[in-house]
């Protein structure tokens, strides 16, 4: 029975024995994302102690933006602006940047 001080009590009949939780150096149960928390857990170490305990992997997150090459997701014509997406490569974000119009050639000799 874990004691809430660190310590736990065997409840098998006429036992009693105390231990102290040494805890193992604990294992990723739940990476963190971009976005989300992961968790680490740890085990006590002790024969038959089934105490764990769990702390929170902070999300990784990013302050910056790694970008791709881009993909054009509207084509320039001669008279209106085309769209270049980028997305992030870290988190999916994504920015556009415009496509200036190709303007009229007005080829005359043909």
């Amino acid at each position: 029975m874990e004691n809430g001080n660190g310590t736990a009590t065997c409840q098998r009949e006429g036992c009693g024995k105390s231990h102290t939780h040494t805890l193992d150096e604990g294992e990723v149960t739940k990476k963190s994302s971009y976005e989300d928390t992961g968790v680490k857990t740890y085990h006590c170490k002790e024969a038959d102690c089934n105490y764990t305990k769990t702390e929170d992997i902070a999300a990784t997150g990013h302050t910056w933006h790694t970008w791709d090459t881009g993909k054009t997701t509207t084509k320039a014509t001669c008279t209106e602006a085309g769209v270049t997406t980028y997305t992030c490569t870290a988190c999916g974000a994504t920015r556009t940047e415009p496509i200036a119009a190709t303007g009229h050639n007005w080829d005359v000799d043909r």
